[in-house]
């Protein structure tokens, strides 16, 4: 398996396309994430075995389907990255910083703990990790004057 970066909210931007071009350049797999797939986890959506089902498994003929629920999404950027060496991920972080691309705020590793959370719930706990560090800089400018 190859590292892999899921992309959200990124497709048929100029900045999502210089980062597919970055993406593609270094060997690594991008997949843009649809809305519609925010509520599978994060496993799936890399193609990990044990989160997909195997050809044939999956429902059966004639089974009702799935109700539908309507569950909120999300519209900020965010990546999340997989089996990243090191040097991958201070590649990539340089690529934003020396091509002079806009920042992508809320970024994320997948680890044995979020592996199985949906995309929505992770947004959520990064969106909030995000906000405590900009409340944190914020207070620490403040305490400087």
């Amino acid at each position: 398996m190859r590292p892999q970066v899921l992309l959200y909210n990124l497709r048929g931007t100029p900045k999502g396309e210089l980062i597919r071009a970055y993406l593609k350049a270094a060997e690594i797999e991008a997949k843009d994430v649809a809305p519609s797939d925010y509520g599978k986890p994060l496993g799936e959506l890399l193609g990990l075995p044990g989160f997909v089902l195997p050809a044939g498994k999956g429902k059966q003929a004639g089974a009702p389907a799935a109700p539908f629920l309507l569950q909120p999404g999300f519209t900020d950027e965010m990546l999340v990255m997989f089996l990243f060496t090191e040097q991958q991920m201070n590649d990539f972080l340089q690529f934003f910083r020396n091509a002079e691309v806009p920042r992508v705020e809320l970024k994320a590793v997948v680890t044995p703990t979020n592996i199985n959370w949906d995309s929505r719930r992770l947004h959520e706990a990064i969106a909030a990790e995000h906000m405590q560090i900009i409340n944190d800089k914020r207070s620490k400018e403040k305490n400087k004057k």
